[in-house]
């Protein structure tokens, strides 16, 4: 290849290490793929708790592990609101529609659907105080660029590409994966704390601009092809 892009340097060094890619100077590391700033743009963050997730239904993407955590935050602060969103998956390890369901009929979370198209994401999104993805890896997760674009703050994992969308106590909380008491714990210090909601989410949307911008990361790719 004449050039490799990749969007985290765990990855990068992933390649290396299997000898797929053997010359950096043919690679670029991009910002994920960037988000529309200008059309995910800040909205006040409601003083309702409310934690969204949006994810295909993957076990990898960390669904059993939000709806662990829910249970856990439900039984100690039953006014916080949980919310999933995201389409349901044939992959192996796609979670059953009877798990979600029996999560919404223990009043651990409310399920919204699939989301279809940028209005509903970001009407979803608007209604959220706390975004959370709990993946257990991810190139640069797109859904967490738009949240932030929308100034939340975030928790996710530590891990790779999750981690690239945190800067731990300025934007949000990492949090270990496969870990929902950690998750829940990190949802309930920032749903019960309305000022850090709001300077998390201010830096949030300051990342998202300085380095996430779909506008500069689309250059980026033009220049590195000579496009």
């Amino acid at each position: 290849s004449e050039r490799v892009f990749v969007q985290n340097a765990d990855d990068l060094a992933t390649l290396q290490e299997m000898g797929v890619v053997e010359q950096e100077e043919r690679v670029t590391m991009l910002a994920g793929s960037g988000v529309d700033i200008d059309v995910f743009t800040p909205v006040p963050i409601p003083q309702r708790p409310v934690t969204l997730m949006l994810a295909r239904l993957l076990r990898s993407k960390g669904v059993s592990d939000y709806l662990a955590a829910a249970s856990l935050v439900k039984a100690s602060h039953p006014e916080m609101i949980l919310r999933l969103a995201g389409m349901f998956d044939a992959g192996r390890d796609a979670l059953a529609i009877s798990e979600i369901e029996s999560a919404v009929r223990r009043g651990d979370i409310e399920y919204l659907g699939h989301l279809n198209g940028t209005a509903a994401v970001k009407h979803a999104l608007s209604e959220a105080s706390v975004y959370a993805l709990p993946s257990w890896h991810e190139g640069t997760p797109h859904s967490s660029l738009e949240a932030m674009a929308m100034g939340r703050p975030i928790v996710t994992t530590d891990v790779r590409g999750c981690r690239e969308t945190v800067v731990p106590g300025c934007n949000g909380l990492l949090v270990p994966p496969r870990n929902p008491q950690a998750l829940a714990d990190a949802i309930i210090e920032l749903c019960s704390d309305s000022d850090l909601r709001e300077r998390m989410g201010a830096e949030s949307r300051r990342i998202a601009v300085d380095r996430f911008d779909a506008t500069v990361v689309a250059a980026d790719i033009c220049d590195a092809l000579s496009l």
